[in-house]
């Protein structure tokens, strides 16, 4: 009896032994795979963003020295303007235009002087150089002196309505390209979400805190914070796909699109409510505590943000200020001042402490009032 209890116990204590060796055996095996498994999605890390790099051209542009080339452009109708080497520029769809600080005319650049394209979209300060986003001849950067280019060689649109810099990068948006990063050296597309979606049609770029707000002619409004994305539409609470700004108040998140203004608290789930359905609104920004808004029309009315929503809703006017009789009309910021862009030159805010005006600003030395040339005659 005796003889079979030590052998059972034997017999247990050798295969307890055994099983140890085995998993002892068994560990270079998993960490080998383990290993694998690492290297596996490493290189699949590596190879998707080597997917999103984008080829380009880059090349210089040289000026027309030709004393019997001139060229007659109106500058009448502004895109953008930006801040660059103590000078103001303007993109226009008749060039870029330099203004001092105080709106004396300095130069205009037209493709005699190098510009590859006319019609000027965007502006963007970036490593120390002023980039330019075109209709048609994509990215160009000008140093104060001379132009060059960039050109896409993996997709066919150029256009790029949308520039914005951003912690060592510049952010372009473009019609049809989708959403590029620039660092200096290369190009990479960034895709929203875990099915890397092109994000298409961007109108404009904005960024607080650390949310990138992306604004897109047909498909909303996109959000990237610390590499999470969101989407909105109008299944959302939009009254329109097409976004024309975002700004963010102290607990409100505000959106316009082109057929009205909309709200929703900034954390938590965001479920957008109407402030007021406004046709043909063009863009929004902020003006110290202020929302000021504007028509395509050069209409713009300010109200403020500190008010809860049903208050917002009865203080829309049912006149606003006009201040440009055009189309094309837009505000922006700039030097913490406001400014308008439309197709009749540029306009800037006065301070007044009892209402919101504007003055036409920058001197102008135009011979055409439109580049939309229907007949020529030699006299």
């Amino acid at each position: 009896m005796l003889r079979h209890t030590i052998q059972a116990l034997f017999n247990k204590r050798t295969l307890l032994v055994l099983a140890c060796l085995a998993l002892l055996g068994s560990l270079p095996g998993v960490w080998i795979i383990k290993q694998r498994a690492e290297r596996s999605l490493a290189e699949e890390r590596t190879r998707r963003e080597k997917e999103n790099i984008i080829p380009f051209e880059h090349k210089s542009y040289s000026t027309i020295n030709n004393p019997a080339i001139s060229i007659w452009q109106s500058y009448k109708t502004t895109r953008a303007i930006e801040k660059f080497n103590d000078s103001i520029f303007v993109a226009t769809d008749g060039g870029l235009v330099e203004f001092g600080p105080n709106g004396n005319f300095a130069r205009h650049y037209t493709t005699l002087d190098g510009l590859p394209d006319s019609d000027l979209l965007s502006l963007a300060t970036f490593n120390s150089k002023l980039f330019i986003g075109t209709r048609t001849s994509g990215l160009v950067a000008f140093d104060g002196d001379l132009f060059e280019g960039y050109r896409w060689t993996d997709r066919a649109s150029q256009s790029i309505d949308a520039l914005f810099s951003d912690s060592g990068r510049l952010l372009i948006g473009t019609r049809a390209g989708g959403l590029i990063a620039f660092d200096g050296s290369q190009f990479k597309e960034i895709k929203a979400g875990g099915e890397d979606t092109r994000i298409r049609e961007i109108t404009f770029l904005s960024k607080t805190g650390s949310k990138l707000f992306v604004g897109t002619f047909s498909d909303g409004r996109w959000i990237e914070d610390g590499a999470r994305w969101s989407h909105f539409t109008t299944a959302d609470g939009l009254l329109s796909n097409r976004v024309v700004g975002v700004v963010t108040g102290d607990d409100s998140l505000f959106v316009a699109s082109d057929y009205g203004l909309v709200t929703a608290p900034l954390s938590g789930q965001q479920t957008f409510l109407t402030v007021a359905a406004v046709p043909s609104l063009s863009s929004l920004v902020q003006d110290g505590p202020e929302l000021v808004l504007c028509k395509d029309n050069g209409e713009i009315f300010a109200l403020r943000t500190d008010v809860d929503v049903s208050r917002l809703r009865r203080t829309f006017p049912a006149n606003w200020n006009r201040v440009a009789v055009s189309t094309g009309s837009r505000l922006t910021t700039l030097d913490d001042q406001l400014w308008l862009l439309s197709n009749d030159g540029i306009h800037r805010a006065v301070s007044n402490d009892s209402e919101m005006r504007f003055a036409r600003w920058g001197e102008t030395r135009q011979l055409l009032t439109s580049n939309l040339i229907s007949a020529l005659s030699v006299d």
